[in-house]
C-alpha cells in the first residue's frame, strides 16, 4: 500500500466454466503511517582499544522514537546518537509514535586491541656529548608498522621511523656538566593503533671540549721561505692537546697552544678533557707553501728594425710586441722604467715608447721578475714634398708630383696607398688628395705634412635646343651644355651662311628655306685641348599659302562650328564677331549676317599662315555635299565632307560605289576627317559615287538626304 488509509479487500474465484464466487472481508483493512527509512552515520567503524566513536542519525524525523539495541535485544540507549566503545552490531529501531509502525537499521563497530608495549636496549648508557648512542627495540612477535620516539620528563616527540632504531644525541644547549635524558618509544600497528610508551632508557651525556684553531689573519697560502702561526683560540688548562698534520700526530707539539708552520699540509688539534675522556677535533686549516716560478725572459719582436746587445730599437709612432714564455696558471705584469704599465697583464704587450721594460710572472702569488730589456727610438725620415702650384689636371693628361731627401717613398691617393707608386715622383692623373710617405733605410715611416689636392677638368658635353625654324622668323638657340668639372668655358656658334656668334645663348634669322647646319663649339679656358662641339641640321620652312575654305552654310541665330586647318599650334579668328572663342581651332559661331572670316594659323616652325572662310546665311535646314572633288593633295578640293545648315546633330555620311559597296563613312563634320578617295588604303577610280547623309533637325526630326558626286583624277 503506497499510502495510509482504509482499504476493502475481496477475493474472486472462477471455476473451469468461468463461474465466479467472491469473498469480501467483513471489515476494511486499515494501513497506518510508517516512519521514513532511517540512515545512520559512524565516522570511524574501525577504532583502537580505549577509543570511542559516535553513531548518529544525520536527519532525524519528528514524531519518531529511536531505540539502540545489540543483537541480543539489550537496550543500549535512546535518542538520535550513541557512543560506541566495544566491538559489535549496533541496531537502531525507529518507531512512528502515531502509528506504532517501525523501521530498523544497523552498523558494525570493530575495536582493535593495542599492540604490545616495546622495550629499549643499547650498548651503553653513557656517551660523550659529541657522539651519539644507537637505541634499539627488542624484537616483537608482530612487526610494527612504525615507531615514534620521545625524550624528556614529559616526553616530547622526536620523530617517526620505520625501523626500531634511533641515534640518541645530546641537547644543543648542554653546558659543561653531564646531562641525563630519558628516551621512550611506542609502536604503531597496521590498524594504526599505538602501543603504550616503553619503559624509559636513561642516557648520560658527558660534556665534550670545544676547540678552534686560527691563523689570526695570517695568510695560509704563501711563498717558500715564509711561515704561518696557528693557535688555539679558546685554550683551556684542563684539556690535553694533540697536534697533527695530514692526520699524523706530531708528539713534539703535544699540549702546546700555538705553533709556527712552513710546509704544505692540513693541520688539526684534538682536545681531550681528563674527567670524562671526551675528545673533540678542531676545524682543519690547509697550509699551502708555493714555489717561485722560473725567472721570466723577455722575447723581443722578431720584426724589430734593429736589435742591440740588451734590447732593440723601434721606429717612432709604430707598435712593437714583446712577450715572455707562457706558464700555466701564471699571471703577468709589465713595467717600463720600473713603473707599472696599466692593463698590461697578459703574456705579451704592445709598446711604442722607448724605455727599460721588465715583466713580473706570478704563480700562486709568488712573483719572479725578468732582467731589463732596453727599447730605443730610431730617427724619423726627413723627406720633402712641395705641392704643385697648378691644382688642376686636364682629362687624359697628368700632373707630375715630386718628393726628395728620403731613402724610400710611397704615394697615397685619398689616403690609400697607390700600389705601384714607390719612386720620388708621381704622374697624377686622377682627382683627389695626394700625399707621400717617406722611408728610412731601417724602414721607419713618416707621412708628409703637405697635401696636394688636385682636380681633373673634364671635357664639356655640348648641347643646345632651338624653338622656331621658319623663314625670316627669329629662332632662339638655348645653350644646355654640361660644364661640370670643366672649369670656365667659352662658346662659339657657327651658322651655315657664314655668321658666327660668341655668347651663351643666341638668336638667328634664316633668310630662305632649306637645310641649315648649326655648330656649337665649347672650349675650356684652362684646358683648351678638351674642346668639344655639337651640331644640328635644321630644316627651315616657308609659310604655307593661305586658302579659302568652302563656304559655310548657316542659319541666322543657330550655333554652328567653324573648323580651321589642323597643322597649327595657335589660332586667331578675325573678326571675332559671333564666336565663343576666337583663339581655338574649332570655335562655335552664332551667326546673324553673312561674314568673311580670316584665320591666322601659327605652326610649330613659327610660320604664320592666313586662311579665310565665308559664312553664308540660309533660311532652311540642310546638309550639303560637294558635287565632285580632286584628291591629288594640292590643298584644293582634296576631301568630301558634309556642310550642315540648321542641323542640331549629325548622324553619318556614307558613300557607295556603283556596285553598292560602301567605301567610306563618318560621323564627323571635320573637313580633315572627310573622304580622301581611298578605300582600305587604296585609291578608288574616277567615277560617280552615291552618298547618303542623316542628321537631326532643329525640331528633333530625323533629316535624311542622298545624292551623287564625281571623283576626278
Amino acid at each position: 500500500y503506497s499510502a495510509p488509509g482504509s482499504y476493502a479487500v475481496s477475493l474472486t474465484v472462477r471455476d473451469k466454466n468461468g463461474c465466479p464466487s467472491t469473498y469480501t472481508m467483513p471489515s476494511p483493512l486499515v494501513v497506518r503511517d510508517a516512519p521514513l527509512p532511517t540512515i545512520v552515520s559512524a565516522p570511524q567503524k574501525n577504532i583502537c582499544q580505549g577509543q570511542t566513536t559516535t553513531i548518529s542519525i544525520p536527519n532525524p524525523q519528528s514524531g519518531v522514537a529511536y531505540t539502540w539495541t545489540d543483537i541480543n535485544g539489550t537496550i543500549l540507549g535512546l535518542g538520535t546518537t550513541i557512543v560506541a566503545s566495544t566491538t559489535g552490531k549496533y541496531i537502531l529501531e525507529a518507531m512512528l509514535i502515531s502509528s506504532g509502525c517501525k523501521d530498523t537499521v544497523n552498523t558494525e563497530i570493530l575495536v582493535n586491541a593495542l599492540p604490545l608495549t616495546p622495550s629499549l636496549t643499547a650498548a651503553t648508557a653513557v656517551v660523550c656529548q659529541s657522539d651519539s648512542l644507537l637505541l634499539q627495540t627488542l624484537p616483537l612477535v608482530d612487526a610494527p608498522a612504525g615507531y615514534t620516539w620521545f625524550s624528556g620528563v614529559a616526553p616530547d616527540s622526536l620523530g617517526n621511523t620505520i625501523l626500531g632504531a634511533y641515534f640518541a644525541k645530546s641537547p644543543s644547549n648542554m653546558g659543561v656538566s653531564p646531562t641525563t635524558i630519558d628516551f621512550y618509544v611506542r609502536t604503531t600497528d597496521k590498524n594504526k593503533c599505538n602501543s603504550l610508551l616503553s619503559a624509559p632508557y636513561r642516557v648520560t651525556f658527558n660534556p665534550s671540549p670545544t676547540i678552534l684553531i686560527s691563523s689570526n689573519g695570517m695568510p695560509t697560502s704563501f711563498c717558500v721561505g715564509n711561515s704561518v702561526d696557528l693557535a688555539i683560540t679558546n685554550p683551556q688548562g684542563a684539556l690535553n692537546y694533540f697536534w697533527s698534520k695530514d692526520n699524523i700526530l706530531d708528539p713534539l707539539l703535544n699540549n702546546t697552544t700555538s705553533n709556527t708552520f712552513n710546509s704544505t699540509g692540513t693541520y688539526r688539534v684534538r682536545a681531550v678533557n681528563a674527567p670524562y675522556n671526551c675528545s673533540t677535533t678542531s676545524n682543519p686549516i690547509n697550509v699551502v707553501v708555493n714555489a717561485y716560478p722560473p725567472i721570466p725572459t723577455i722575447i723581443p719582436d722578431a720584426t724589430a728594425p734593429e736589435t742591440t746587445l740588451n734590447g732593440f730599437n723601434i721606429c717612432p709612432g709604430t707598435n712593437s710586441k714583446i712577450s715572455t714564455s707562457p706558464l700555466l696558471g701564471a699571471s703577468y705584469q709589465w713595467f717600463i722604467n720600473d713603473t707599472i704599465i696599466p692593463s698590461a697583464q697578459s703574456q705579451s704587450v704592445t709598446i711604442n715608447r722607448a724605455g727599460a721594460y721588465t715583466v713580473e710572472t706570478s704563480l700562486n702569488g709568488c712573483p719572479s721578475v725578468s732582467t731589463k730589456t732596453i727599447v730605443g727610438l730610431l730617427p724619423r725620415p726627413q723627406g720633402v714634398f712641395i705641392p704643385p702650384v697648378v691644382k688642376t689636371i686636364c682629362n687624359g693628361y697628368t700632373s707630375t708630383l715630386n718628393a726628395s731627401n728620403a731613402f724610400g717613398y710611397q704615394w697615397y691617393l685619398n689616403y690609400k696607398p697607390i700600389d705601384t707608386a714607390k719612386s720620388s715622383s708621381l704622374n697624377a692623373a686622377s682627382s683627389g688628395v695626394y700625399q707621400v710617405e717617406f722611408y728610412t733605410d731601417k724602414g721607419c715611416k713618416s707621412m708628409s705634412d703637405s697635401l696636394a689636392i688636385l682636380s681633373v677638368l673634364k671635357k664639356p658635353t655640348p648641347a643646345f635646343t632651338y624653338d622656331l625654324f621658319c623663314v625670316n622668323v627669329p629662332s632662339s638657340f638655348t645653350n644646355q651644355t654640361i660644364t661640370t668639372n670643366s672649369g670656365p668655358v667659352t662658346y662659339h656658334w657657327e651658322f651655315q651662311n657664314g655668321e658666327t656668334k660668341d655668347s651663351v645663348n643666341v638668336t638667328h634669322v634664316f633668310p630662305t628655306s632649306g637645310l641649315y647646319k648649326v655648330v656649337l663649339n665649347v672650349t675650356p679656358s684652362i684646358c683648351p685641348q678638351l674642346v668639344d662641339s655639337i651640331s644640328a641640321t635644321i630644316l627651315v620652312e616657308n609659310p604655307l599659302n593661305g586658302i579659302r575654305y568652302p563656304p559655310v552654310e548657316a542659319r541666322a541665330g543657330k550655333p554652328i562650328s567653324l573648323i580651321a586647318r589642323s597643322f597649327g599650334v595657335s589660332f586667331e579668328w578675325v573678326p571675332s564677331t559671333g564666336l565663343d572663342n576666337p583663339n581655338i581651332r574649332i570655335p562655335l559661331l552664332t551667326p546673324t549676317t553673312e561674314q568673311l572670316y580670316t584665320i591666322k594659323i601659327l605652326n610649330r616652325a613659327g610660320c604664320l599662315n592666313v586662311d579665310s572662310v565665308l559664312v553664308r546665311i540660309f533660311d532652311e535646314q540642310d546638309i550639303f555635299i560637294a558635287g565632285g572633288f580632286t584628291p591629288n593633295n594640292d590643298g584644293k578640293n582634296d576631301k568630301i565632307y558634309p556642310f550642315l545648315v540648321g542641323i542640331n546633330a549629325f548622324h553619318y555620311l556614307k558613300i557607295f560605289n556603283r556596285w553598292g559597296n560602301m567605301v567610306f563613312q563618318t560621323t564627323s563634320v571635320d573637313p580633315a576627317l572627310g573622304w580622301d578617295g581611298k578605300y582600305k588604303g587604296r585609291d578608288q577610280p574616277a567615277d560617280t559615287y552615291t552618298w547618303i547623309v542623316e542628321g537631326e533637325g532643329e525640331n528633333g526630326k530625323v533629316f535624311r538626304k542622298s545624292g551623287s558626286l564625281i571623283l576626278i583624277r
